[in-house]
């Protein structure tokens, strides 16, 4: 029972209170004439009537019930992702028009003694529906643990059914290619009796498809100078029908188109495409594969990188030799016309093998000395030293040369020497962790080269820092200058047979590099600027000098979230002019035209999360600031991996639907064969009770009854009493 008009506790309280106080007042005489028995009696009765009668007022009620009959609807999730618009070859039609077709013929338009439909499409989340002609094409994802979710709750007990609807079934329509494949991370569907069916659409037999794997390029390179992308094919290269074209476009501008011949595609190796930075900035290329008629999946036929084109710098590099012979001789002047470099020669000769120069140099008493310390060494961007007698650095030296290359930044090219001139030599450990290989024996000049030609490792080759075929075009008599072997760490770029003759290692945050050749004098060419020589050179002091300058005191990062690809987190270290960590910086990230603050995570680190999208390559630009000194900036085009999208897989994942079925408690079905008894077995109306409109109950005789017997029993008592 419920009271209409119940004005709400307080008043309620107020009325009753005041009713009794007015019967109060009124009885106060009667005591006087009778006996206090009477007139509590006649007060009870007096105040009985009249809360009755305010009861009347007030409307008690009570609600109607009774019971109704409502249509049953399924509910049909279709998926509406990119992957969805694939056309299987065996079929004319995409995933997604088959889907619709088979839903129309279970749920006829004409069809009213069965169930309702009620459409639902998901990609990044599920949404409604009016019809299959509103779904949404085409989607970049398949959250296809939200959909689930969504029908875990449509079809939990007590929110499936209402005044107007309840919920006969579920059937979910997809291929299978969720982001997210962990049985785990799918709400149960277990316990229900509302049948569920999970519905493969698409074939899982491997399609023809071609696509662009990666595209390799330098992440910077210098204006007016060539570089070189490599493509990366991968699939079913050698069964496509017809040519196969490769289009790369820079800055929106066609810059070649190559087809395929028959070997390139039986074979796996990158197609090595020349380029040419024609202005400081950056430059966008686009690769594009075409002429793919059967192609299953012409999403992934499309790639894009980014170098960053930067103006030449001047390298301030300092050679210091202790020994002189016709090798460092012809590095001198090699180096001499590099014009990235700006060259400091300093000959501490102790040993000389030119014999013109030999009594001159071992009698000159002031010969140029190392410097001395962090300071003096900070002024340099790189450092190449020739043969040395390790026992001749004192230890400032060393710890000034290591703090060069592992805090400064800078780098390191070692040429080889001797034996009492050889770094990788030396007792000292901290020396010896500089050198990126392990010396075994110094070769002398016994050894001959009739099986020792250098040759680029297919690392060196990736790397691009001289031209491959640089040894083998010279007819050079190259041997390695020591028998050794390259550390864990290291990078070896050539090789002759098993001993690295070029390799590389990061220390710190600079690296260093061993030039193990003897006869590098032939590589020179006075008439061609340098010659071979010159390139060698000239790519070596590139990729160790990458951090000049203002850029020393900066390095930047990326990588992408884990949660949502598309927002990338940016993390800058910060050193301060004594290459330590630079704490309460004010540190900026320029993204396009958007520029970001960095918030300090403690020992010179700084970040800031930024959405960027899909783009496998960001340019970024950090300037850092710190009590009114500028510490620095440096741009940088940043390497992202790839986001796993919607066309990288397109095959139909049948065996994690048939586990995934099992595991939320529904049924599996093939889109073909799906039975029109599921849908015909289903009840197509439910009957549930219902609540009419309250009535009033006081509108019964019984209470009527009750009133009037009241209010007479109170005439004739006050009668009897003599009060009337």
């Amino acid at each position: 029972m419920i009271l209409a008009n119940y004005p709400g506790t307080m008043l309620a309280f107020l009325a009753v209170v005041t009713i009794a106080l007015l019967l109060i007042w009124t009885h106060r005489g009667v005591e006087l004439k009778k006996r206090w028995t009477t007139a509590i009696a006649l007060y009870a009765l007096n105040l009985a009537v009249a809360l009755l009668l305010l009861l009347l007022i007030w409307d008690p009620s009570a609600p109607r019930e009774g019971d109704t009959t409502i249509r049953n609807e399924v509910l049909v999730y279709i998926d509406t992702s990119e992957s969805m618009s694939v056309r299987d070859e065996d079929r004319g039609a995409s995933r997604l028009d088959r889907v619709t077709e088979r839903v129309t013929a279970l749920f006829p338009n004409d069809q009213h003694s069965g169930p309702a439909l009620r459409v639902l499409g998901f990609d990044r989340a599920p949404y409604p529906c009016r019809s299959l002609d509103a779904l949404s094409r085409w989607g970049n994802e398949s959250n296809l643990v939200s959909a689930v979710a969504t029908v875990a709750r449509a079809t939990e007990s007590g929110s499936s059914t209402t005044h107007t609807s309840s919920v006969a079934g579920a059937v979910l329509f997809t291929d299978g290619q969720a982001d997210q494949k962990s049985l785990s991370a799918y709400a149960p569907l277990a316990g229900r009796d509302i049948p569920i069916a999970i519905i493969g659409v698409g074939t899982s037999n491997e399609q023809h498809d071609v696509r662009i794997h990666r595209i390799e390029v330098p992440r910077r390179t210098i204006v007016d100078s060539p570089y070189t992308a490599q493509v990366t094919l991968a699939g079913d290269l050698a069964e496509a029908e017809g040519p196969i074209t490769l289009t790369l476009l820079q800055n929106g501008r066609h810059v070649q188109e190559h087809t395929l011949t028959a070997t390139e595609r039986k074979s796996a190796t990158p197609l090595s495409i020349p380029l040419f930075a024609n202005s400081v900035g950056t430059d966008q290329l686009e690769a594009q594969l075409s002429g793919l008629a059967d192609d299953a999946n012409l999403h992934n036929n499309y790639r894009t990188a980014t170098v960053t084109v930067v103006e030449e710098p001047r390298l301030r590099t300092l050679f210091y030799t202790q020994w002189l012979g016709p090798d460092i001789g012809r590095v001198r002047s090699a180096l001499a016309r590099t014009q990235k470099v700006e060259l400091e020669i300093r000959i501490d000769a102790r040993r000389v093998d030119v014999s013109p120069y030999r009594a001159a140099a071992l009698a000159d008493e002031s010969r140029p000395q190392f410097p001395e310390s962090a300071d003096a060494l900070r002024e340099y961007d790189l450092i190449v030293l020739g043969p040395c007698d390790p026992s001749s650095f004192r230890q400032n030296q060393i710890e000034a040369l290591y703090e060069f290359v592992s805090q400064r930044g800078g780098g390191l090219l070692l040429l080889p020497g001797a034996p009492g001139y050889d770094i990788g030599a030396s007792h000292d450990a901290t020396l010896r962790a500089l050198y990126p290989a392990e010396v075994t024996q110094y070769t002398g000049p016994t050894l001959t080269a009739t099986h020792r030609t250098p040759a680029m490792t297919t690392v060196g080759q990736r790397m691009q820092l001289f031209p491959k075929d640089l040894f083998q075009d010279t007819n050079a008599d190259l041997v390695p200058a020591y028998l050794a072997q390259a550390k864990p760490a290291a990078t070896t770029i050539a090789v002759a047979e098993e001993d690295p003759v070029v390799c590389i290692q990061r220390v710190g945050r600079g690296y260093t590099a061993l030039l193990n050749l003897r006869g590098l004098f032939q590589l020179y060419r006075e008439n061609e600027r340098g010659g071979p020589l010159q390139s060698l050179l000239s790519g070596m002091v590139t990729y160790l000098g990458a951090a000049p300058g203002s850029e020393s005191q900066l390095e930047l990062f990326a990588e992408r979230m884990p949660d949502t690809p598309g927002d990338v987190r940016f993390r800058a270290m910060v050193l301060d002019v004594d290459y330590r960590p630079a704490h309460d910086a004010n540190v900026l990230l320029t993204l396009g035209e958007e520029t970001l603050r960095m918030a300090p995570q403690g020992e010179g680190n700084y970040e800031v999360i930024a959405p960027v999208g899909t783009p496998e390559t960001v340019l970024g630009t950090v300037e850092a600031a710190r009590n009114g000194r500028h510490l620095g900036e440096r741009t940088v085009a940043l390497p992202l991996p790839p986001i796993r999208d919607e066309m990288d897989q397109t095959d139909a994942d049948h065996l994690f639907l048939t586990q995934l079925a099992d595991h939320v408690g529904g049924t599996y079905y093939e889109l073909d064969s799906l039975p029109n008894a599921w849908v015909d077995d289903l009840p197509a109306h439910t009957t549930v009770p219902v609540a009419g409109k309250p009535r009033s109950i006081w509108r019964s005789w019984l209470l009527f009854s009750l009133v009037c017997v009241t209010l007479s029993a109170n005439w004739f008592a006050r009668r009897m009493l003599g009060l009337l």
